[in-house]
């Protein structure tokens, strides 16, 4: 028996919100001293929690997974990294998994949503954007917290969001001991 949560990412200024939410001005253009609310992000947590409880004593935690492909992978990494407790493990494919990186297509995207790159913005908590969005950074906050189990799918000539940052993200997490197992193959994304 699997009940599957499937939520939209839509978003009235961009359409999308890469799972996590925006800079508070957008659509107006930000300053250094604007936040980026992760009001998306607080959704989807509003929304398992509500089914949590809708499945009463049926709910078994060791049986909460995140799946998520391309944006949904960014997504579904942004919640781990922040709530690594509430899942049994995660599923990403061709996610993008640090902004850094210098080799996914459209960096404009995520600085639409995020403000300009050279701003940084801090988010609501309290992080600047760019660690916030690194999934290494996110990893070794906090080593003693466990994680789930990792297993990612990225592709070897994925022009969309790249190959470099899954790369950073297998190293980094062998590095600090979280469990992951990664797959490259010959997929675009």
């Amino acid at each position: 028996d699997v009940d599957g949560l499937a939520l939209s990412d839509l978003s009235p200024y961009t359409s999308f919100s890469f799972w996590y939410g925006s800079q508070e001005l957008l659509p107006g253009t930000p300053s250094s001293s604007t936040r980026v609310w992760n009001y998306t992000q607080q959704r989807v947590l509003w929304t398992v929690d509500w089914m949590v409880q809708r499945l009463g004593a049926s709910h078994d935690p060791e049986r909460l997974y995140v799946v998520g492909g391309s944006m949904g992978a960014i997504g579904a990494m942004y919640l781990l990294a922040e709530y690594p407790e509430r899942f049994a493990a995660a599923l990403l494919r061709n996610g993008l998994y640090d902004l850094k990186a210098t080799d996914y297509r459209n960096p404009s995207l995520f600085q639409r949503l995020f403000g300009d790159f050279k701003l940084d913005l801090e988010t609501r908590q309290g992080l600047p954007i760019l660690e916030r969005t690194n999934a290494v950074f996110m990893a070794s906050r906090d080593p003693s917290q466990e994680w789930p189990v990792l297993r990612t799918l990225s592709g070897r000539h994925d022009e969309t969001v790249g190959w470099m940052s899954a790369v950073g993200f297998m190293r980094g997490l062998a590095e600090i001991g979280r469990p992951a197992v990664h797959y490259f193959d010959e997929r675009t994304h």
